[in-house]
């Protein structure tokens, strides 16, 4: 499965990588935003199992797979949101928790929650990333390349939003 991933990537480079700055570009400064604001979080004592962590995440995901419908709107929307939530969550913790809280709580799930917000976030930006390729180039576009390229991706997306809810409720709920 790697390789696959690897050789669709060689072959959709250019857009690939310009939706994966945007995206990131976008979380980055949505979290900054998030983390300036002094904004009152409210915690959340309610008891989650890995099932309806993996479900809503998934359902997440699933809506910025479809953004492509939306030329990335909905993802822009979306990672502005999630983005700035991560951020007043991570002010929050940084005033009201130690550095070991902090490693045990938030980064272990993190670590696979937030790549996947960015790789579901990036893929509603290919149509439009294609679309002005398209007016500048006067060679034919591969889209059934991106149609595997994006199934490739929910693939991972998923397999990225188990182990974060596995994590979350094993790791980080029990710390």
């Amino acid at each position: 499965m790697v390789s696959t991933v690897m050789r669709l990537i060689k072959k959709t480079n250019i857009v690939i990588l310009v939706s994966y700055v945007i995206s990131i570009f976008i979380f980055s400064t949505s979290y900054y935003a998030g983390y300036s604001m002094n904004t009152h979080y409210i915690q959340d004592e309610t008891s989650y199992n890995v099932m309806d962590i993996f479900i809503n995440n998934t359902i997440i995901s699933i809506v910025m797979f479809l953004g492509v419908f939306s030329l990335g709107l909905i993802n822009l929307g979306l990672a502005v949101i999630n983005g700035f939530n991560v951020g007043s969550l991570m002010q929050f913790v940084t005033k009201n928790m130690d550095y070991s809280e902090i490693m045990w709580n938030i980064i272990p799930h993190g670590i696979f929650e937030i790549p996947s917000i960015i790789i579901s976030t990036s893929i509603g930006f290919i149509p439009a990333i294609l679309l002005i390729q398209k007016a500048h180039r006067k060679h034919k576009i591969n889209y059934m390349l991106y149609v595997k390229y994006v199934g490739v991706l929910f693939l991972v997306v998923l397999l990225l939003n188990i182990i974060a809810a596995i994590v979350e409720v094993n790791v980080t709920m029990n710390s």
